[in-house]
């Protein structure tokens, strides 16, 4: 059944779909997935002074994993190609899982749970364009004659399944000092700043208390600092008019 559904998809092969498709599967090769996710790791970094780890270490880890097991699933079922004409050169993997599949969801993927979980206003949504990125991927393998679609089924899982453990390990394990009441997420405020718009301003982040509630608590802090200290300086008072 998958073969005929991959020759009726070989049939509507034509020059300007071909290119394409070419492209499609261009934004999840190998050379490409690594160069952009050691891009957007030292971005992350330096965007926010080494604060944004956590998203850092997500994103890397998420699509290390998925590439790990991408590796070990296609050496163990060892998955003959479609038996039809190939457009790419066939790699030395088997046809399942999709690596270019699963490299896309864990990478864009990637992208938009940091997002959602980070970002606030309009980019928070907008993001979510970039899911559309794996679905194409997919489709192209297909056209070019490198996956069935459960091929690319199983890639869809890989990278799904990778982006929740590898998010629920990092992304919610925080530390005391990162969720203390009043600090703002370090993430939230350097990614406005990143996307041009002021942190709590209209479309842009959360951010942490307004100049005049920092110096209204800090005038508070003060004043419950100096009390007792003149409650000392009145009990001494009173001692020493005793001791005379």
């Amino acid at each position: 059944m998958e073969l005929r559904a991959m020759r009726e998809a070989v049939a509507y092969r034509g020059d300007r779909l071909d290119v394409v498709s070419q492209w499609l599967s261009a934004l999840a090769r190998t050379e490409t997935v690594v160069g952009v996710t050691l891009a957007s790791l030292v971005a992350l970094l330096l965007l926010s002074g080494g604060r944004w780890w956590r998203e850092a270490g997500f994103l890397g880890a998420a699509v290390a994993l998925q590439s790990a097991v991408f590796l070990a699933v296609t050496a163990w079922v060892q998955r003959p190609r479609p038996g039809v004409a190939p457009l790419d050169t066939a790699p030395p993997t088997s046809s399942f899982p999709s690596g270019h599949v699963g490299a896309s969801v864990a990478l864009y993927g990637g992208w938009v749970v940091l997002a959602l979980a980070r970002a606030r206003g309009p980019w928070r949504y907008a993001s979510t364009v970039l899911l559309l990125v794996p679905a194409a991927v997919g489709v192209s393998r297909i056209h070019r004659g490198m996956h069935y679609p459960t091929d690319v089924l199983g890639g869809l899982l890989n990278g799904t399944l990778t982006l929740l453990l590898v998010g629920w390990v990092v992304l919610s394990a925080r530390s005391p000092a990162e969720d203390r009441p009043g600090r703002p997420r370090p993430s939230e405020a350097v990614l406005g700043t990143a996307l041009g718009e002021e942190a709590g301003g209209p479309g842009g982040l959360r951010a942490g208390p307004d100049p005049a509630r920092r110096r209204g608590r800090w005038i508070g802090d003060v004043r419950g600092t100096l009390a007792p200290r003149a409650d000392v300086d009145v009990t001494r008072s009173s001692a020493a008019r005793k001791g005379r």
